[in-house]
């Protein structure tokens, strides 16, 4: 398979089926795009898996309609950005894994309307610059995994808003801290915080 389209999900499933459907596995079907109206009937889906495929890019109105999202997961694509847009009807959102891209950039847009998410997964890809309000609307956000990039700058503030983080991972990242107070905010709420292979100064 290289794109997915609604008549796939369609013929395996059933209309029917496909609008009760809770969890959809399509993982490792070496998928390369998605048409943008392939889940536009699934309302009830709450676990979405698309992990292990090829995708580049994603149309920013391909998970309009999945209000009732809990889980997305796009571990092990090849990423390299996000629309602003993607993400903000995922109103009921509570883990995001979105490791092992190609991500470099993440602006502060793309995260906004994630208020319920839980754990974001943005280790093991490019990233060099996190925008400093990129994290700034998720208050119930536990776990953060940021391991495994190119980061060498953290805003002052990047995690003032996370009150209600508990654990946060950068080990292997090129990661400097210059200023105590930025450190301060890191372990203001944490119970454990992987800093392993990074220098503080």
């Amino acid at each position: 398979m290289t794109i997915l389209n609604y008549g796939y999900l369609q013929a395996k499933y059933g209309d029917d089926d496909l609008h009760g459907l809770e969890e959809l596995n399509l993982r490792s079907l070496k998928i390369t795009e998605i048409e943008s109206n392939t889940f536009s009937n699934l309302i009830n889906l709450q676990t979405l898996n698309l992990s292990e495929n090829q995708l580049k890019s994603i149309d920013a109105n391909l998970f309009s309609n999945l209000i009732n999202l809990q889980e997305l997961d796009l571990y092990k694509n090849q990423l390299q950005s996000i629309d602003a847009n993607l993400f903000s009807n995922l109103i009921n959102l509570q883990k995001l894994d979105l490791s092992y891209n190609k991500f470099e950039y993440i602006n502060e847009n793309v995260f906004a309307k994630l208020n319920e998410l839980q754990m974001l997964n943005l280790s093991s890809n490019q990233l060099q610059l996190i925008e400093e309000n990129a994290f700034v609307n998720l208050s119930n956000l536990e776990k953060l995994h940021l391991q495994n990039n190119q980061l060498q700058f953290i805003h002052e503030n990047l995690f003032a808003s996370l009150n209600n983080l508990r654990e946060l991972y950068l080990d292997l990242d090129l990661l400097r801290i210059d200023d105590k107070k930025r450190l301060d905010n890191i372990l203001k709420h944490l119970v454990q915080l992987d800093f392993i292979s990074n220098e503080l100064r």
